[in-house]
């Protein structure tokens, strides 16, 4: 398996994203792989209502760094669908393919939001609308007069969604040698 992965989060002030890094590094950690995270500092994208990431230029710089790295990562975690979405388009900028040439995974499962991506998007399915119905359920019995007081937690598992863009691990260039990356068509942008 891969053994050399990254953390791209463009958001480091927001908390589920920062709660999902952590995850995602205590558990990797655990599994003997090192994890590198490239994030914009805190503060970057503050304040109220919270904004996706929609531009490349968000992303393009960490995916820079990641690519700049000795041994490139092998694998990229992204804390939502959103991200991804730009990230494949930055990473495609720079001639390499999204589970071709380093493989990609990220959370939420926001299938209209990553429907269009070639190839295919793994993504961990939070279960969203699970989450929204317990939610609904909890407020109807607080409003019912059902609820004691007492503290409730409820726990909905993550499922990941395996697709294409887990590509296997590349194979390790010789010592001092570049990755290929591909070359752009003449004429195209």
């Amino acid at each position: 398996g891969h053994r050399r992965l990254a953390i791209v989060n463009p958001k480091a002030d927001h908390t589920m994203f920062a709660l999902r890094d952590h995850g995602f590094r205590e558990t990797a950690t655990a599994h003997k792989a090192t994890v590198a995270c490239f994030s914009n500092r805190r503060g970057a994208h503050g304040g109220f209502p919270i904004q996706p990431i929609m531009n490349v230029a968000d992303v393009q710089p960490l995916v820079d760094a990641l690519l700049s790295e000795r041994p490139i990562p092998t694998a990229i975690f992204c804390p939502a669908d959103s991200i991804a979405a730009v990230a494949y388009r930055a990473i495609a900028s720079r001639g390499l393919k999204p589970g071709t040439d380093i493989a990609i995974v990220s959370c939420n499962n926001e299938r209209s939001l990553v429907a269009g991506l070639w190839p295919a998007l793994a993504t961990i399915d939070i279960h969203s609308r699970q989450i929204g119905r317990l939610a609904v359920r909890q407020l109807t019995r607080r409003i019912t007069g059902e609820f004691d007081g007492s503290a409730v937690t409820i726990e909905v598992k993550p499922t990941l969604l395996p697709a294409a863009s887990l590509a296997p691990p590349r194979r390790e260039p010789d010592a001092g040698q570049q990755p290929a990356r591909r070359r752009r068509p003449a004429g195209r942008t």
